[in-house]
């Protein structure tokens, strides 16, 4: 391609062609933006590389990788190959809707001192055969995002337009985060400036039985919070601590929650709210919080489906 795109799409794949060839036709898709995708293939086994060396797309680059590396390794291989003003990392099983570059980059343009636009995600459970649309803000913001990430609130990178020159700022994902590198990135890249929300869904997420999730990540996320803590001011660290604690008690809370004991899942959010009010309450983290909590009821209620 002669003409620089406005957006460049990387995408790590390892033994996923179908779901790779899917996740391409959603950016063929795409309306009223000019795009190229950068695909790293992570040593698949399967036909994945024979399959991307034939393929007819020039606006499609294929990087292959001999030895499997992590995900992260993958993405930031191809950032020094990205030509596009801006950055998606897109996961090979999601598929983008067809006006989602166009609306997460117009937000952009819209709002030169944010550092990314978040849209929001349609998450399709596979197995249980439903979708629902992930607790996201209704309107259009454009707000730091300090508060939320440290409540926990995290946007996957499928949904996230980044500005290139603060990805190559903070040079890349962190390998050694692995597995909340994701959440590692977005608090180094927040640090630059605020996000836009945008209300607009711009990516169906697939969410399989598959995928893994260690027992101790609740330990690797408060890791992950209190380096992100580390490198604010300090006077913020009083605050952000605050928030922190909130977090385990909304994680108290919800343990009660699950374990059919939801009376004593009072006094934990009683003190959470006390503690961080403002944050709670916003629109970012108290659906969210909500959501978690009712669901741990609906599972203690209604009984799992028998084979």
């Amino acid at each position: 391609m002669n003409r620089t795109p406005d957006v460049t799409i990387i995408i790590p794949t390892h033994n996923r062609r179908a779901l790779l060839d899917e996740c391409l036709e959603s950016l063929r898709r795409q309306e009223g933006i000019t795009w190229e995708a950068i695909v790293v293939d992570d040593a698949s086994t399967d036909d994945t590389w024979p399959w991307l060396q034939q393929l007819n797309d020039p606006r499609v680059t294929a990087l292959h990788q001999e030895q499997s590396q992590r995900q992260a390794v993958a993405r930031n291989r191809a950032v020094p190959l990205a030509r596009g003003r801006y950055l998606l990392f897109l996961d090979d099983d999601d598929q983008m809707t067809p006006r989602a570059l166009a609306l997460l980059s117009a937000a952009l343009d819209a709002a030169p001192q944010a550092v990314a636009a978040v849209g929001a995600r349609e998450d399709w459970f596979t197995a249980q055969g439903y979708r629902r649309r992930d607790v996201h803000p209704r309107v259009t913001r454009v707000r730091d995002v300090t508060d939320a990430l440290l409540a926990g609130w995290s946007a996957i990178p499928s949904q996230t337009l980044f500005r290139a020159a603060v990805v190559r700022a903070v040079d890349g994902y962190h390998p050694d985060m692995v597995p909340c590198d994701d959440r590692d990135f977005m608090h180094r890249v927040t640090q630059h400036g605020p996000v836009v929300l945008c209300p607009e869904t711009v990516v169906i997420y697939r969410i399989t039985p598959a995928q893994w999730r260690p027992p101790n990540i609740r330990r690797l996320r408060d890791a992950v919070a209190r380096r992100a803590i580390r490198e604010l001011p300090r006077s913020s660290w009083r605050r952000a601590l605050r928030i922190r604690h909130m977090v385990r008690l909304v994680d108290d809370a919800e343990d009660q929650c699950t374990t059919g004991s939801p009376l004593r899942a009072i006094a934990p959010l009683v003190h959470a709210l006390c503690l961080a009010p403002t944050v709670l309450l916003s629109p970012m983290i108290g659906p969210w919080v909500a959501r978690r909590l009712a669901g741990r009821l609906a599972r203690r209620v209604i009984p799992a489906p028998t084979a």
